[in-house]
């Protein structure tokens, strides 16, 4: 018995050995590419090399990352701005994402949350899990951040490589790399380049009205954001980014939720820009889906959010 174990240790100690400068190399190689995992493994890379020094951040979803231009509002304002939205996810992960940026940068002067009726939930899956690949091992503040989805276990932050068994994508993009002449994002903005598409249509025959489930967890994390950016003289702006207005009828409670955030904005003082009932959200044009604006849109609207903030930028 003695001399198995002895036989397998030699066998297996190569492997270990080796297992931690490959997953180094690997991880190292994805961090650099700009298109990996939508490209928010470069957005990550820049949080943790302390690359945002940016003046203005915007958090939220998917209707923060396609919506709002960060070079396009920095030449409005003067203001140096950076988009951290997340694709896919709800308020949960932007909260996390918000600690890891005060973590390894300055602190912004002012965080615009662009909010959605669907902010306050929490989905199960750990959606576009390949972004946390480059940044998994030891880190035990993603390791915590993600635990409560779907998608990565306790031994993935400690047993090198064992996190990349499976992820095809990654393995691809080592092996058989391709030229990042394209630049997914431009300061985390990931702008959609279509027209009006039938979505909407089809959720509704699918689906009918989707009922809102708002996440006590969830509630509990904006409020404790909310208080963070108090006490760290962080001015903290809400905007419900424009809404196709056929797709405000898709969505139950609604009225309830948008009654929530005034009601938050309120206690706290804090600005709440509100573009439900905006001239863009009347025109088909400017939309992808009822929920995203196309580029078109989005420098439309862009310039519209900077318009409506200089005077307030100016008083800070």
């Amino acid at each position: 018995m003695k001399k198995l174990l002895k036989n397998l240790s030699y066998f297996l100690l190569p492997i270990i050995v080796l297992a931690f400068p490959a997953d180094y190399l690997l991880s190292k190689k994805l961090r650099k590419s700009k298109s990996f995992a939508y490209g928010q493994s470069y957005v990550w890379n820049d949080i943790y090399s302390g690359n945002l020094n940016s003046e203005v951040l915007f958090y939220g979803s998917s209707r923060a990352a396609t919506q709002i231009d960060p070079k396009l509002f920095e030449e409005k304002t003067g203001l140096n701005s950076y988009n951290l939205g997340l694709e896919g996810h709800n308020f949960w992960l932007s909260e996390f994402r918000h600690q890891e940026v005060l973590k390894y940068n300055k602190k912004p002067k002012h965080i615009l949350l662009s909010l959605d009726t669907f902010s306050l939930e929490k989905r199960a899956d750990l959606f576009n899990s390949e972004q946390f690949l480059p940044y998994f091992l030891f880190n035990d503040a993603i390791s915590k951040g993600t635990s409560r989805y779907e998608g990565f276990s306790d031994s993935d932050s400690y047993v090198p490589l064992l996190r990349y068994v499976g992820k095809r994508e990654a393995w691809k993009e080592v092996v058989f790399p391709e030229k990042d002449t394209f630049n997914f994002r431009e300061k985390g903005f990931n702008p959609i380049d279509e027209i009006w598409n039938n979505d909407l249509n089809k959720a509704i025959e699918n689906e009918g009205i989707y009922v809102v489930k708002m996440d006590p967890e969830s509630i509990k994390k904006f409020q404790e954001f909310i208080a963070d950016c108090k006490s760290k003289n962080i001015d903290l702006i809400l905007v419900y980014t424009p809404e196709y207005i056929e797709g405000q009828k898709f969505v139950s409670e609604r009225q309830k939720i948008m009654a929530f955030y005034e009601t938050i904005a309120n206690q706290n003082n804090i600005l709440f820009l509100d573009y439900s009932n905006d001239s863009i959200s009347m025109d088909k044009k400017y939309f992808v889906n009822s929920q995203h604006l196309n580029r078109t849109g989005a420098t439309s609207f862009t310039k519209k959010l900077a318009h409506d903030l200089k005077n307030h930028f100016s008083k800070k």
